[in-house]
Parts: C-alpha cells; sequence; structure tokens
C-alpha cells in the first residue's frame, strides 16, 4: 500500500511547511549559467551509488561542459564531514545529497542555502521543498532482495520470508532509519514475524551492503534493502533480483540542496536544478527509487523523526534479545 501525493504528510521535528520560492526570469537564469559554466566545474557529496553519481555527472558535463566530481559515504558521515569543513570556513561541496531532511536543516542553521528557482523548480511540488532550500529528490522503497538460486518462487510479500525457514541477512538498528523500520514493522507484522526470522537462522551485520554481497553469493538467501544496493551485483551477473512488499511499502526519503558557500556555487545552482528536471530524475531514480514528480503514488516515509531517544534504547534492547545478537556500541 503506498500514499497518494496528495495526502502525502511527513511529521518533522523541524516542521514540513510549503517553500514560497519562485522561478527565476530567464535572463537572470542565463547569467547563472554563464558564470557556472566560467566556474568550470562541481563539486558533490551523496550517500548513494557511485555508479549514479557518474552517470549523473557525466550527462550534466555533456550538456553544460562542466566537469563534476563525487565524493559517497554514508549520509551520517556527509552531514559530519560538511559540518566540519563549514565550521572550519572551507566548505568543498556545491550540492550535498543524502537521505534527510533533518541533517540538512542543521546544515542550513550555520551556511546559507539556496532557494531553486530554476526552471525545473516551477514543476517541483511544494510539499516536498523545505524552506531553507532542500528539496526531496526520491524516495528509495525498501523491498525483499533474494538469491534467485535458492528462493522459489519468487517472493511477494513479508510472509513469503519465513514461509520455507529461509536464512535471513538482517541488519543491525545502527541507524536512525533502520531502528524506525523494525519499529514499523513489528507494529505491521506482529511480534511473531521476526521471532520466526531468528529462529530459521540469521546473518547480521551494520553493513547491509555487505549483507547483500552474502546474498549474492549464496551465503544467505533473503534480505531487506534498498534496491540501488543490489542493482550493481545484478548488473555484474549475481543471482540476485528484488520485489517490493505487497502489504507495505516504505522508503527512506533522499534530498538535495546547493550551497551558496560551496566552492562553485553557481555551478552547484546548475547542477540542483538539473536534477530537479526529468533527465537528472530518470538517472536518479533508477534502480527503484521513485520520483516525487512522476505520476502515480511515491511509498510512505519511515519516519525517522519520530523516533525518540528512549524509543530507540527500546528497539536495540529489543533487537538484541530478539536476535541474541549484541550490538557493538
Amino acid at each position: 500500500m503506498s500514499i497518494p501525493k496528495n495526502l502525502f504528510v511527513v511529521a518533522c521535528a523541524v516542521g514540513f511547511f510549503a517553500a514560497s520560492y519562485s522561478t527565476a526570469s530567464a535572463a537572470n537564469w542565463q547569467q547563472v549559467t554563464k558564470a557556472a559554466k566560467a566556474e568550470g566545474k562541481v563539486a558533490l557529496y551523496l550517500a548513494k551509488s557511485n555508479a549514479q553519481a557518474k552517470a549523473l555527472l557525466t550527462a550534466f558535463e555533456k550538456k553544460f561542459g562542466i566537469k563534476g566530481t563525487w565524493l559517497r559515504g554514508s549520509a551520517r558521515a556527509q552531514s559530519a564531514r560538511l559540518m566540519g569543513e563549514l565550521k572550519a570556513g572551507k566548505p568543498q561541496a556545491d550540492v550535498f545529497y543524502t537521505a534527510g531532511p533533518i541533517s540538512h536543516s542543521g546544515i542550513a542553521k550555520i551556511t546559507k542555502i539556496w532557494v531553486p528557482d530554476g526552471p525545473n523548480a516551477k514543476n517541483w511540488p511544494k510539499e516536498y521543498m523545505f524552506p531553507h532550500g532542500s528539496a526531496q529528490m526520491t524516495a528509495d522503497p525498501v523491498v525483499i532482495i533474494y538469491n534467485t538460486n535458492k528462493v522459489k518462487p519468487a517472493p511477494t510479500d513479508y510472509k513469503d520470508m519465513i514461509a520455507k525457514k529461509y536464512i535471513t541477512a538482517v541488519g543491525s538498528p545502527a541507524s536512525v532509519f533502520r531502528t524506525a523500520y523494525y519499529y514499523k514493522t513489528r507494529k505491521l507484522l506482529g511480534e511473531g514475524f521476526w521471532k520466526s526470522i531468528a529462529k530459521a537462522g540469521i546473518v547480521t551485520g551494520p553493513s547491509v551492503n555487505a549483507l547483500i554481497q552474502g546474498v549474492a553469493a549464496g551465503e544467505t538467501d533473503i534480505s531487506l534493502a534498498f534496491a540501488w544496493q543490489a542493482a550493481g551485483l545484478k548488473r555484474k551477473g549475481a543471482p540476485i533480483n528484488w520485489v517490493t512488499p505487497k502489504s507495505k511499502i516504505w522508503a527512506l526519503t533522499q534530498w538535495a540542496m546547493a550551497l551558496e558557500s560551496g566552492p562553485s556555487p553557481n555551478a552547484g545552482k546548475l547542477l540542483l536544478d538539473y536534477m530537479m528536471g526529468s533527465e537528472g530524475q530518470a538517472i536518479l531514480n533508477t534502480d527503484g527509487g521513485v520520483s516525487v514528480i512522476g505520476k502515480g503514488s511515491i511509498p510512505a516515509n519511515v519516519n525517522e523523526e519520530e523516533m525518540t531517544a528512549q524509543l530507540a534504547i527500546n528497539l536495540t534492547k529489543w533487537w538484541e534479545k530478539t536476535f541474541h545478537k549484541a550490538i557493538p556500541q
């Protein structure tokens, strides 16, 4: 089940208000484009795959002649890196593209963020834009990833994960998102679901990428993760595939913003506007991602913001008790 766009609501600690922005005049945007080309380069920090960054920046360079570089890392690491750079007065990124939007709000408190007013901004739904300028680029649904040699027939829902006692790769609640996801699935599926997973056999770890590699190698049968994390292995011929659960689809939302204080601020604006256009969105929403400007509906946000510190502690204790594994501190 998914939520229609006009009913999509994100409860956020900092508030989720419709942004007020107007599209720049053609003359003003021509000046931005000219200045961006004069800068000649743009730097992107992201938490998605290297393959996606390369595809995006290659297409951007082909269209505008501006060479792009990128730095990939976890959302938490990227946020800490950029915050440190900003406090030192030496930001290295022009566009910041990670899960959010809470970390983005913190960055916006210490530096000026461009509020998108380029030609593609006029098509952007205002409910997917924060007043400080961070815009939701995509929603990455949590999918059931499985080894095609070992899991037959293909699963369609969560119940199929426990029907034949598959060995499941289970990530520890090492992030707020994963903790919130366990909270959601416990409420939806009942306490018995995860207990059945634990009885059938599990492989755990903080790195979901490593767990997915185990599924591809046949060390485990099945896992819950994001499609883009498995797409590269599938393209290389690994016996791996994924399906979206029928009973409920949740997603991690990915947001982007351009820094006015970046080394190439105009190129950053041009890149973000390109990411908001049809060409950029087609690249960003490969491998399972869902665009907020596409047709139909998008997955429901897991909503990390509802996870209080005490609730996270309680979920961690529940996880350790259920899976008989201690989470490294």
